[in-house]
């Protein structure tokens, strides 16, 4: 991980740093005597986490490289070779905790790294699966949700996202439309939710929906349940951003991830960093 991996090479605070490793043969070392120590005006933790996320998003992230993937029949808008080059610098661990194989580090520290993925129109789930889906499980998921799912984001292996809008100006709403109802062990979600992204590659995904007045609860549902329908559409920059449907005639395997009196908080946590990026 690059909290446990950055060693310096001299006393001096611009002396160049090894950092992690994009092959598993040779570190890579760069120099960071021009790179701010603090960015935008604010101080982070991880100098070296931007350079080397820059360095290998535009290496390998090039227009045409973008154009090859989003030529792909398959229309999953995703550089799975990207995605494992990122994990293999323990960059999708980053902001992950320590004791689940991440590094450490904070929302600042993955807004700097969503700048990089921006600035080079990398098809890869990084906002969804970090912003919307591992943070939220590393700040309120159960010690079992946290252990079945985080390290296989820090490995590369787990896609994950939220399902937060419901339509109208497209921003999660305080108190969802989408309803859950306790059947015996289990739930039965009701509703509908848009714009989801990479829902076609998660694992899992957060689901708020509403069981009581004024009560909310987030439910981590496996998006290929039987109960559960995905109409894939396509953004402006060939994105796929889903319409998933929760049935409820139909009991979707579901368990809880946190309740909340209002989602509003939840909510505006993982977005942050899109908007910061």
């Amino acid at each position: 991980m690059i909290a446990k991996t950055v060693t310096p090479t001299s006393t001096s605070a611009t002396a160049p740093l090894t950092i992690g490793s994009t092959t598993t043969e040779t570190p890579l070392t760069y120099d960071f005597s021009g790179f701010p120590e603090r960015y935008y005006g604010v101080t982070y933790d991880a100098p070296g986490a931007p350079d080397l996320a820059a360095r290998i998003l535009s290496e390998r992230s090039t227009p045409e490289r973008v154009r090859e993937v989003e030529a792909d029949p398959g229309g999953d808008w995703f550089d799975r070779d990207l995605w494992a080059e990122l994990a293999k610098a323990d960059l999708l661990g980053l902001c992950l905790p320590e004791a689940h194989g991440g590094g450490g580090y904070g929302l600042f520290e993955l807004a700097l790294i969503l700048e990089q993925v921006g600035r080079n129109v990398a098809p890869v789930p990084l906002y969804a699966t970090l912003a919307l889906g591992a943070l939220p499980l590393a700040r309120f998921g159960t010690d079992a949700q946290q252990a079945a799912w985080l390290p296989g984001v820090a490995a590369g292996d787990v896609v994950l996202t939220a399902a937060l809008s419901e339509g109208g100006d497209s921003l999660p709403p305080a108190v969802p439309a989408t309803t859950a109802t306790a059947d015996g062990g289990g739930w039965r979600l009701s509703g509908t939710k848009v714009l989801v992204p990479s829902a076609h590659l998660a694992r899992r995904v957060l689901v708020p929906a509403r069981t009581g007045d004024g009560t909310s609860t987030v439910f981590l549902v496996d998006p290929s349940a039987a109960g559960v329908t995905a109409e894939r559409n396509t953004s402006v920059n060939l994105e796929p951003l889903t319409t998933l449907a929760f049935f409820f005639d139909v009991a979707a395997p579901t368990e809880i991830f946190t309740r909340c009196d209002t989602l509003a908080p939840l909510a505006a946590r993982p977005i942050l960093p899109g908007v910061a990026a």
